[in-house]
C-alpha cells in the first residue's frame, strides 16, 4: 500500500485542516466506491432487462466496495486513464461479470455522477455543521439577551451608538442563517447515463431489441442512485452546477470572514475574546500574548474559499463543445479543498461561540468612556424640540464633542457632559437653558439608547429556534479541532 509520510508534500487539508469525516468524503477509496455504485445501479438495470445475468450482477455486486487503489494506480501507469483503470481492476475481481461492467458507458457517466453523489455528502456534512454553529449562536445570543448586556456599537470601526450584544450576535447569525436555508433548498444533479457526447448513441445501441428506450434505462439508473439528472448534457455535467454550490458556500465563507474578523476587532480592544486552552501559547517570545489565532484562521481559510469560486467559474466557462479537459484537474484541487477548509472554518467557529468570553467589565467601561457620544443624537433630537434649529444643535453637539474626544484621547475623563451644558446654556434660547445636568446625563446614558433591538433580537430568536427545531442537538467531537 502507497503510503504519504511528512518528508513528501502534503495538502493541509489532507491532515491539518478538516475533520476526518470530510476527509474520508473525499478520499480516494470513498470516491472509487461511488465510481462502482455507478456502475452496479447500470448493472442492475442491465440485469433487469436482461442485458446480463442474475449471476453476472450478483458478481458486479459481490465485489462492490472491494476497492484496490494500488492495483489501480499500477494499471494505470500503462493506460494512462483513472477510470478505465479502475474498470479493470473491478472487472479483474469480478470473473463472471467483470467483463459487462463499463458496457455502453462512457467514463463521465460514471464519474460524474459519482461527483454528484459525493458532493451531496459534503454539502449534508456542512448543513449539520451549520446547523451546530448556529446552535451555539442560539444559546449565546439568548444568554447575553436575558442579561440586557449593552456594548459599544462601531461604524467605520469608530465608537457610535450603543448595541446589544445579543443583537450584534444576532446580525452574524442571520447571515448564516440564510445560508443554512439556501443549503436546505439545495439539489444537486448528476449527468445521467448519456454516453460520449451526450446523446446516448451507445445506449441505444446497445439496448437494441430489448424494448426498453434510452430515455427509460438511463431514469431506472438514476431511480437507482436516488440522484436527478440533468435533461441536457455533453460529455459531461455541465460544470455550471459547480457553480452553484460553490455560490453557497462562497456566502458562507463570507458571512464567517466577516464574524471572526469582527471577534478579532473586539479581542484587540479587550471586549470578547475567544477560548484559550490550559498550555497554549499565543506567541513563542511574547508570553503574555492571548492571540485570535482560531478566529484568524477562520478568516483566512474562508479567503481561501471565496478564491476557489473563480475556479469553479474557469471550469465552467472552459468546458468547451461537448468535452474538453480544461476543468479536470482544477475541480479535482477545488471541490474538496472548499469543502475541507469550510468543514475546518465551521468546526472552529463553533468552537470560539460557544466557548466566548465576554469581558464585561471592559464592555461597561468603554461604554462609560464612549457612550455620551452616542448619546448626542437622542440630545440632537430634545434641542430641536426645545426650539434650537437642527443646524445650530449639530454644530454646538460637533463642537463640544470633537473637544471631549481629544480629551478622552490624551487618557482624562469624558469631558462631554460639562461642555454640552456650558453650550447650552449659551444659546439664545430659553427653554432650552433650562435643561439641567441630570437632564443632559438622562439624555446621554448610551445604556438605554438602542431602539427596538432587543424586540427584535427576540423576533430573531424566535425564527432561529424555529430553524433549529428540524435539527437535533449535536456534541462537537474535540478531536476534530486539534489545529
Amino acid at each position: 500500500m502507497n503510503t504519504f509520510g511528512y518528508d513528501t508534500y502534503l495538502s493541509p487539508a489532507t491532515w491539518r485542516y478538516g475533520s476526518r469525516e470530510m476527509r474520508a468524503i473525499f478520499s480516494e477509496v470513498n470516491r472509487r466506491r461511488h465510481w462502482r455504485k455507478v456502475w452496479v445501479a447500470i448493472a442492475q438495470t442491465k440485469c433487469a432487462i436482461g442485458l446480463i445475468t442474475p449471476e453476472q450482477l450478483a458478481d458486479i455486486e459481490a465485489h462492490a466496495n472491494d476497492v484496490n487503489v494500488e492495483r489501480s494506480l499500477e494499471i494505470e501507469r500503462t493506460l494512462q486513464h483513472d477510470l478505465a483503470a479502475e474498470a479493470q481492476a473491478f472487472a479483474e475481481q469480478c470473473p463472471i461479470g467483470g467483463q459487462t461492467i463499463h458496457t455502453g458507458a462512457t467514463s463521465a457517466d460514471i464519474t460524474d455522477n459519482a461527483d454528484a453523489l459525493i458532493i451531496r455528502q459534503a454539502l449534508e456534512l456542512v448543513r449539520l455543521r451549520l446547523a451546530n454553529l448556529l446552535r451555539a449562536y442560539e444559546q449565546r445570543i439568548s444568554e447575553v439577551y436575558q442579561e440586557r448586556l449593552v456594548a459599544l456599537g462601531f461604524t467605520h470601526i469608530q465608537p457610535a451608538q450603543p448595541v446589544p450584544l445579543a443583537y450584534r450576535l444576532a446580525n452574524h447569525a442571520q447571515d448564516l442563517l440564510r445560508v443554512l436555508w439556501q443549503l436546505e433548498g439545495f439539489q444537486i444533479e448528476g449527468k445521467g447515463t448519456k454516453g460520449a457526447v451526450g446523446t446516448g448513441a451507445d445506449y441505444t445501441t446497445m439496448l437494441d431489441g430489448t424494448g426498453v428506450s434510452f430515455l427509460e434505462f438511463h431514469e431506472r439508473v438514476m431511480q437507482k442512485l436516488d440522484l436527478p439528472a440533468l435533461t441536457v448534457t455533453g460529455q459531461t455535467a455541465t460544470r455550471l452546477v459547480d457553480v452553484e454550490y460553490m455560490n453557497i458556500l462562497y456566502g458562507l465563507a463570507a458571512t464567517l470572514h466577516r464574524a471572526f474578523t469582527d471577534q478579532r476587532i473586539l479581542q484587540s480592544m479587550g471586549e470578547t475574546q475567544e477560548p484559550f486552552a490550559k498550555g497554549q501559547k499565543g506567541s513563542s517570545v511574547m508570553a503574555y500574548k492571548k492571540n485570535p489565532k482560531d478566529s484568524e484562521q477562520i478568516c483566512a481559510l474562508s479567503a481561501a474559499v471565496m478564491s476557489f469560486h473563480s475556479m469553479a467559474g474557469y471550469a465552467a466557462a472552459n468546458n468547451l463543445l461537448e468535452r474538453t479537459l480544461n476543468e479536470s484537474a482544477i475541480r479535482r484541487v477545488f471541490i474538496p479543498e472548499a469543502f475541507l477548509y469550510i468543514d475546518h472554518c465551521l468546526i472552529k467557529a463553533h468552537k470560539v461561540i460557544s466557548g466566548l468570553v465576554i469581558n464585561r467589565e471592559k464592555i461597561a467601561r468603554d461604554l462609560r468612556t464612549h457612550g455620551d457620544f452616542a448619546g448626542t443624537g437622542r440630545l440632537l433630537v430634545r434641542l430641536q424640540q426645545m426650539g434650537v434649529p437642527r443646524e445650530e444643535a449639530y454644530r454646538m453637539i460637533q463642537s463640544c464633542s470633537l473637544q471631549a474626544q481629544e480629551a478622552v484621547v490624551r487618557g482624562e475623563e469624558n469631558p462631554l457632559r460639562g461642555l454640552l451644558l456650558e453650550a447650552i446654556h449659551a444659546l439664545p434660547y430659553p427653554e432650552a437653558r433650562t435643561l439641567t445636568a441630570e437632564e443632559i446625563a438622562t439624555l446621554l446614558d448610551a445604556s438605554a439608547y438602542v431602539g427596538g433591538s432587543f424586540e427584535l433580537t427576540e423576533e430573531f430568536l424566535s425564527v432561529l429556534r424555529g430553524a433549529l427545531s428540524a435539527y437535533p442537538e449535536v456534541q462537537q467531537d474535540a478531536s476534530e479541532s486539534v489545529f
